[in-house]
């Protein structure tokens, strides 16, 4: 019975798809990866000092924004008001 719930997951497919959405917005994708390595790697030589709780503000800034700009949403933080 427990067999029953185990599906398969298409792998090749899944990297396929990624690989299509990747080309598709290059640009903006490479920019993600670089800024978002650069934050990994400051977080993981900074995490003993006060640096660290910095970059983890900054990161997660930086993903919420990046995120919701890929997906046309509105970003989570705004200066606009909310009524006019």
């Amino acid at each position: 019975m427990a067999e029953e719930n185990n599906k398969k997951i298409a792998i090749f497919s899944i990297f396929k798809s990624s690989w299509r959405s990747f080309i598709a917005d290059y640009k903006i994708m490479s920019l993600f990866i670089i800024i978002n390595f650069i934050t990994l790697v400051l977080g993981f030589y900074g995490w003993k000092s006060f640096l660290f709780w910095g970059v983890l503000v900054v990161g997660y800034v930086f993903w919420s924004y990046f995120f919701r700009y890929i997906f046309n949403k509105k970003p989570y933080f705004s200066l606009e008001p909310m009524m006019r």
